[in-house]
């Protein structure tokens, strides 16, 4: 695995300035990226991977997760955008991915810098804030968290939480086995007809032969596109 030198802070990576942010971006996330099962342009001619957007995603007052926006820029000049949170933890939880070590410039270790959906603190934070219908302020607009009616009434304080080991074009994130919440890893541009449609079949037109629409999350920022980041829906067992 990789290290990758900050100076006091982790966060130090975010910084253009610092060496570290330079590696992040040319080395570390397209090496992480094209491992991934999720990542779609593993057969493409990429001419290379540039940090979008860096989004401080709040979980307390100390700590944070940073909302990775990678744009990868094709031979051809077209582009697509993913999605990857990161934390920094200094021991691996059950299931984590790493991405890359870090220590400082002393040699002295700092932990490693993980993708945060295999995070308890992150998934939880997440099912609250769509339970609470937040809106979080970032620095480039708000994160938009919606709720459907399933969850009227519903307390997230002791959810239970892990991801799916079957990952296809997004992470799925199950919460006490009642609660679907798909991760949407590649970037759709505008409205995405899945949350769209979902949220009409359930909340609107009471469809009742398709999964409830249970929350979203959507990336809101002014007059520019909005960006689906996750649907949650609630679980239903196969009964084909």
């Amino acid at each position: 695995m990789q290290t990758v030198q900050i100076n006091k802070s982790w966060k130090d990576i975010f910084d253009e300035e610092h060496p570290a942010y330079s590696v992040l971006e040319s080395d570390v996330l397209p090496k992480y990226l094209q491992q991934m099962r999720w990542f779609g342009a593993k057969s493409s001619n990429i001419k290379r991977f540039n940090i979008d957007h860096n989004e401080a995603y709040p979980l307390s007052p100390k700590e944070s997760v940073y909302l990775v926006f990678v744009e990868i820029v094709f031979q051809t000049s077209n582009t697509e955008t993913y999605l990857l949170p990161v934390s920094q933890t200094k021991d691996l939880e059950e299931g984590a991915r790493p991405i890359c070590k870090l220590e400082d410039e002393s040699g002295n270790d700092r932990g490693f810098l993980v993708d945060a959906i295999y995070t308890i603190k992150f998934r939880n934070s997440i099912f609250k804030n769509i339970t609470n219908s937040k809106k979080l302020k970032l620095d480039s607009g708000q994160l938009i968290f919606s709720k459907g009616k399933v969850l009227k009434g519903l307390r997230p304080d002791r959810i239970k939480s892990r991801v799916l080991n079957l990952e296809q074009s997004n992470s799925t994130i199950v919460y006490d086995d009642n609660y679907y919440l798909k991760i949407y890893r590649k970037i759709f541009r505008d409205n995405n007809p899945d949350v769209e449609l979902t949220n009409f079949l359930s909340e609107r037109a009471g469809f009742e032969y398709s999964p409830n629409y249970a929350g979203s999350i959507e990336w809101v920022r002014g007059e520019h596109y909005k960006v689906s980041i996750g649907l949650m829906q609630e679980k239903v067992d196969n009964q084909g």
